[in-house]
């Protein structure tokens, strides 16, 4: 698999992280409350059907990382499931100035800190360090631990599910049932959704969450060195990124707060329709972003296109990401806000430019329409201006629809 199929791999679990924590944080506030360790949470758990939903969508969270793993190496991917955390924001219905800035500084971060990481094939799968951290991690949650404490644990554990995670993705079929990675992974796995959802148990998501997201790509990274032989390659460039990254996501911290959990029979999401539209908008904002990041990124390579391939691919498929959404947010805001015909028609035009820059640089990379970019790039400036414009007229968007 090519490494830009492994970044948008990567990317998608993102997003299925994210969906899930936000929905898992609903499920756990309606549970009694346990310690980190207690076995009933799980149990408790099961018992509603939010958390199956949520469970089945960060089932998909990890198999699209195992896929990435397969080609792209754990610091990168780790780094890259930073922006499960913006997703959460954007779901949680959270807007302002504030939240969009961390959006930004976490978005620019995390692609820069990227763009810097090269291929390093894993030259060994010791399972023993990575179980070792996880098991003296999780026993700081015997007792109920304050919340940031809860989210730190937790990243722990779960970077080293995920370095578990690599070493077996890193075998041959044949050897996968007979090795010991793979049968560790499911181990630590089962420790890292105790532990993960024992975090969760907090008034507002952003505290444990941000501690997660910061700890967890640092514990995954210094994992991958020692077990994998995979350092991160770390240029003054990813440094400073990861402090902008670093920055964003405390920006979010105190911005990623869910709807209380909704009573029985309550059908409050069909009475706030456009907290989807307002949601799915908020998304294809944020790879329009990625996709000026990216693009910044091959374009350092001054035309070389073989030097940049595999970033020219990621900014392609971000290109086809961004249309889908922004054709969701436009089905969304015909079916639910019809009334606002410049929210859905506003949607519907950026789909349609987005369909005709992806043409353009289509053109530019696979038949050598150089000229074409005097159009490509001020169409992409448009397109910002375009977003930020429908992301302001849907501000109050929620209240709207609450209105009638």
């Amino acid at each position: 698999m090519s490494h830009a199929l492994g970044v948008a791999a990567a990317l998608g679990s993102a997003c299925c992280f994210g969906v899930a924590t936000a929905g898992q944080h609903v499920a756990v506030a309606a549970t009694p409350a346990r310690t980190g360790l207690d076995p009933r949470l799980l149990r408790d758990l099961s018992r509603t059907r939010v958390w199956w939903a949520t469970a089945a969508v960060e089932l998909a969270a990890v198999a699209l990382q195992v896929l990435a793993f397969r080609s792209t190496p754990v610091v990168l991917v780790q780094a890259l499931l930073v922006l499960g955390l913006p997703v959460a924001v954007l779901l949680s219905g959270q807007r302002g100035l504030r939240t969009w800035t961390g959006l930004g500084l976490t978005a620019i971060g995390v692609a820069v800190f990227g763009a810097a990481q090269h291929d390093v094939p894993i030259r060994s799968g010791s399972v023993v360090g990575p179980v070792l951290v996880a098991a003296a991690a999780a026993l700081l949650l015997v007792r109920r631990p304050a919340p940031v404490l809860a989210g730190a644990v937790a990243g722990v554990v779960t970077a080293s599910a995920a370095v578990l995670l690599a070493a077996a993705a890193a075998l041959p079929i044949g050897l996968l049932v007979v090795r010991p990675p793979l049968y560790a992974a499911a181990v630590v796995g089962l420790l890292a959704l105790q532990v993960g959802q024992s975090a969760l148990r907090s008034d507002h998501l952003g505290t444990p969450l941000s501690a997660l997201t910061l700890t967890e790509p640092v514990a995954a990274a210094a994992l991958a060195a020692t077990a994998l032989h995979q350092r991160p390659q770390l240029p003054p460039t990813a440094a400073l990124a990861t402090l902008v990254a670093a920055t964003g996501v405390l920006l979010l911290h105190d911005r990623t707060r869910p709807p209380d959990p909704a009573p029985p029979g309550d059908n409050s999401m069909t009475r706030s329709p456009g907290r989807l539209y307002s949601a799915l908008h908020a998304l294809t904002a944020l790879v329009v972003v990625l996709q000026g990041v990216w693009a910044g990124i091959f374009l350092e390579h001054d035309g070389k296109r073989d030097d940049a391939s595999s970033w020219i691919d990621v900014h392609a498929r971000g290109g086809d990401l961004a249309i889908f959404l922004a054709a969701a947010a436009t089905v969304a805001a015909f079916l639910t806000l019809r009334a606002r015909r410049d929210l859905w028609l506003g949607s519907a035009v950026l789909t349609v430019l987005l369909v005709v820059e992806a043409y353009l640089g289509g053109q530019v990379r696979d038949n050598d329409k150089d000229a074409l970019t005097a159009v490509h790039v001020p169409l992409a400036m448009a397109l910002m201006g375009l977003v930020v414009w429908l992301a302001l007229r849907a501000r109050d968007v929620e209240r709207f629809t609450a209105g009638g």
